[in-house]
């Protein structure tokens, strides 16, 4: 076999099983889905965090056109334990309520301030 055919050989056996072992590498995902408009001091106790990949606190609405968001400080007890285990944090921006918001309007089109983005929590 010639150099040329053994290396596109060799080359396209490896991208097939890369292909074909891809799906074996992937990690799963566990969302959980929490609303905001609960008591979630208390129902962060209730969570079986280890179950969990990521928390999805939904909805955080904007409160200006700079990007400040309406962050409850009741966020912060389940914020604060999903982290403690190693489990990532999301936020749902703008609600079915928010959506003909002028000031979710305004926040969509201008470009977060700095400041803002540097107080947003990530996980």
């Amino acid at each position: 076999m010639r150099p040329a055919a053994l290396l596109l050989f060799s080359l396209t056996g490896a991208l097939t099983l890369l292909t074909l072992a891809a799906p074996l590498f992937a990690e799963r995902k566990v969302v959980a889905y929490v609303p905001n408009w609960i008591d979630l001091e208390s129902f962060a106790e209730t969570i079986d965090y280890a179950k969990l990949t990521h928390v999805n606190v939904a909805f955080e609405n904007p409160t200006d056109a700079e990007g400040g968001l309406s962050f409850s400080s009741k966020n912060a007890a389940l914020i604060a334990k999903a982290r403690a285990r190693g489990v990532k944090v999301l936020i749902s921006i703008g609600g079915g309520a928010a959506s003909g918001d002028k000031t979710m309007q305004a926040w969509k089109s201008a470009p977060r301030a700095a400041a803002n983005r540097a107080s947003t929590p990530t996980s």
